[in-house]
């Protein structure tokens, strides 16, 4: 059976306009556009939407992406933007420690 792409959530298409846009920003430093990039992909795969999904979302990012947040030293991009979600009342400070303790678990691997 064919899969509609009206269906997709995530197209790539509009995969490629978002990474685009986001190359754009001039105010922003290169970790902050990728960490920006993988979490808009991962927040369009799996159609998070509402704010009580942020804590999920957040874990299951840090545990998808952990590989690559890790290979491009991108920890400290990923710590702010946590701090971001928690200053707007989306994430706990729980999700926090558990996000980045499973990259710390994945940088403890990687040595």
């Amino acid at each position: 059976m064919e899969v509609d792409s009206e269906d997709e959530r995530d197209p790539d298409w509009l995969k490629e306009k978002t990474a685009k846009q986001i190359e754009e920003f001039t105010d922003v430093n290169e970790g902050e556009k990728e960490i920006m990039k993988l979490w808009n992909l991962h927040v369009m795969k799996h159609g998070f939407i509402a704010d009580n999904q942020m804590n999920e979302a957040c874990l299951l990012f840090a545990e998808n992406n952990a590989a690559a947040i890790v290979e491009q030293n991108l920890q400290r991009n990923f710590l702010l933007h946590l701090i971001s979600m928690h200053d707007f009342n989306l994430i706990g400070t729980r999700t926090i420690d558990k996000a980045m303790a499973r990259l710390l678990q994945r940088q403890a691997a990687k040595r």
